[in-house]
C-alpha cells in the first residue's frame, strides 16, 4: 500500500508541471479522471499568467458586433498609435478638446480673430502695413507696386514709372497739372499763354449780365458800354499858302476841337502842328467851324522843321475835329 501512494503523488506532481501551458485539448472527454485536476489547474495557472499567445485577443478574435463601450477603453499616448487617415468628423470636436497647437498644424487659439492673429507675422509696430509675400515667406511691409507709407484727406495717386505711389494735396485753388507722360503731375498755377486754348465764353464772366456787341469787360468786374468818340478825318490834301479852302466834317456839332498838321507830301513826311497863335504860324488856322463844315488857310510863313532840323514850307495839310458833346 505504502508504494502505491507514493507512486500516485510523483505522478501528480509529474502532470501538474507538464500542464503549465495552456492545453484546449485538456483534459481529454476520455481522459484518465484522476489526471483532470492537475490538467484544469494547468491551464487556469495560463490563464492567470496570460502571456500564452494562444490566449491573446486579436481582431480576430473580436466579433464584429461586439460594441464595445469607449469606457471600457484606455487613453491611447503611444505616438503613431492613431493613424491620421482613421481621424474623421473634426467639425464635431467638443470645445473641451482644447485647441490644436501651432506645432502640429493648429493655431492655438478658440476663435477665428485670435487664430488669424497666431498665424499671420508679428504685428507689433507695424501698424497701416500689408501682409505681403516675396515669393517664399510672408511679412508685414508696403507692396512693391503700391507704396503707401502715409495717408492724408486729399491724396490722389499716381504711377511714377516704378511704382503707384501717393501724391500730397497741393496748394489750395492750385489745379492739377499733367507734366507729360514720364513726369511726376504737381498742382500748380496755369500758365495762360501754354496751357489755355480757345475763347473764355461770355457766360463765365458775370454770368454774362449786360453783355453785348456794344459793352466791354472792365477791370471792376462788369460789363460797361463803349463810349463812342466822333472824330473828322481830313486827310493828308494839298494846298497853296494864302489860299481858303472849305471843307465838311459832318459832326453835326458845334462843340469841337481841331488840330491843324503840316507835311511834306502825302504819306506825312515831316508831320508837324500848324497853330493860330502870334508869331510863327499866326496865319494858318482852321475857323468857320459851323455844325457840318469849317474852313482852313495857310499863310506863306508857316513853316515846319525836317529831321534835319531845316524849317521848310508845308505842301500838304490836315485837319483832325473831334467832338465834345
Amino acid at each position: 500500500m505504502k508504494k502505491l501512494f507514493v507512486f500516485l503523488t510523483i505522478g501528480l506532481l509529474v502532470c501538474s508541471s507538464a500542464f503549465s501551458a495552456w492545453d484546449s485539448s485538456k483534459p481529454a472527454n476520455n481522459g484518465v479522471i484522476s489526471n483532470a485536476p492537475s490538467e484544469i489547474r494547468a491551464n487556469w495557472d495560463a490563464i492567470a499568467t496570460g502571456t500564452d499567445s494562444s490566449l491573446l485577443i486579436t481582431n480576430a478574435k473580436v466579433a464584429t458586433g461586439a460594441a464595445i463601450v469607449d469606457t471600457k477603453l484606455g487613453t491611447i499616448s503611444t505616438a503613431g498609435k492613431v493613424s491620421g487617415t482613421a481621424i474623421t468628423g473634426l467639425t464635431s470636436v467638443p470645445t473641451g478638446a482644447g485647441a490644436l497647437p501651432i506645432a502640429n498644424g493648429g493655431s492655438g487659439q478658440t476663435t477665428r480673430q485670435t487664430a488669424f492673429d497666431a498665424l499671420v507675422p508679428l504685428q507689433s509696430g507695424n501698424s497701416g502695413k500689408a501682409v505681403i509675400t516675396n515669393g517664399t515667406t510672408t511679412s508685414f511691409g508696403y507692396p512693391s507696386s503700391l507704396e503707401v507709407a502715409s495717408q492724408t484727406n486729399g491724396d490722389v495717386m499716381y504711377y511714377n514709372g516704378t511704382i503707384w505711389t501717393r501724391l500730397a494735396p497741393g496748394t489750395t485753388d492750385y489745379p492739377l497739372v499733367s507734366n507729360g507722360a514720364s513726369a511726376t503731375p504737381a498742382y500748380e498755377q496755369v500758365d495762360l499763354t501754354t496751357a489755355v486754348t480757345g475763347s473764355l465764353p461770355v457766360a463765365n464772366l458775370n454770368s454774362g449780365t449786360s453783355a453785348s456787341a456794344s459793352t466791354y469787360w472792365r477791370g471792376d468786374g462788369t460789363w460797361a458800354t463803349i463810349a463812342t468818340i466822333d472824330y473828322y478825318d481830313s486827310g493828308w490834301f494839298a494846298f497853296s499858302p494864302n489860299t481858303q479852302y472849305s471843307k465838311t466834317h459832318g459832326l453835326n456839332s458845334t462843340a469841337v476841337t481841331a488840330v491843324l498838321y503840316g507835311a511834306t507830301n502825302s504819306s506825312g513826311a515831316n508831320m508837324s502842328t500848324i497853330q493860330a497863335e502870334s508869331g510863327e504860324g499866326s496865319y494858318g488856322c482852321v475857323y468857320g467851324i459851323t455844325s457840318t463844315g469849317y474852313k482852313v488857310t495857310l499863310s506863306g510863313n508857316d513853316s515846319i522843321m525836317t529831321a534835319a532840323t531845316t524849317r521848310v514850307l508845308p505842301s500838304y495839310a490836315r485837319v483832325i475835329i473831334q467832338r465834345l458833346d
